[in-house]
């Protein structure tokens, strides 16, 4: 029994390692893979133009003291 076992999770280890690469991905599936990236780019945009905006108004809180 535990011969057959092992055979049997060998063959699907096996199995399964030559799959990698050669499953075709959905359109969902791509659409969900790239969402933390998209999330990501998002929160790093917003970053930039509030830091952009930040140094607007040291640089206008500057000049506005000369």
């Amino acid at each position: 029994m535990k011969a057959t076992a092992c055979s049997i999770s060998i063959f699907l280890a096996v199995l399964i390692l030559g799959c990698d690469g050669k499953v075709p991905e959905s359109a969902d599936a791509k659409k969900i893979g790239s969402a933390p990236k998209q999330t990501v780019d998002k929160v790093v945009n917003e970053t930039n133009k509030a830091v952009e905006q930040g140094e607007a108004r040291t640089r206008d809180a500057i000049d506005g003291n000369k």
